[in-house]
């Protein structure tokens, strides 16, 4: 078997060669290499791509630490800012300080990021979380 690219970028399989002989082969092609092929099959992520994944990776993140101190989620916890009992309302508070900083941090780092930047990478630069 030998992949082929057609001048669109897709690739073709010729059939262990049977292919080549067939009508319906379009011309113009070229023998792709491994690396060709690496490349289309797994292409890189866009900074967007990047940035939208971090950025669903940083609101789970955020929703982790409510959820480890019983709440259902960050907007759960923030709920409780007017509370009339005094630990729910210290806990929302500090959601609310550490949320900032957490995204404060992630729209002032947002052009530094990359098609290669990841989560594990990211997530130790964070402000640490209030509990």
């Amino acid at each position: 078997m030998t992949l082929w690219i057609d001048i669109n970028g897709y690739l073709h399989d010729d059939m262990n060669g049977d292919a080549l002989t067939l009508p319906s082969w379009p011309k113009g092609m070229t023998q792709a290499t491994a690396a060709q092929v690496q490349a289309i099959q797994n292409p890189s992520l866009t900074q967007a791509q990047v940035q939208a994944v971090l950025d669903t990776d940083v609101q789970a993140y955020i929703d982790s630490k409510a959820t480890a101190k019983g709440y259902d989620s960050a907007a759960s916890c923030l709920s409780y800012l007017n509370s009339s009992n005094a630990t729910w309302k210290a806990d929302a508070v500090a959601m609310n300080s550490w949320r900032d900083a957490v995204w404060g941090y992630c729209f002032m780092n947002a052009t530094s990021a990359t098609p290669s930047t990841t989560w594990a990478q990211l997530q130790p630069l964070l402000p640490a979380a209030p509990w």
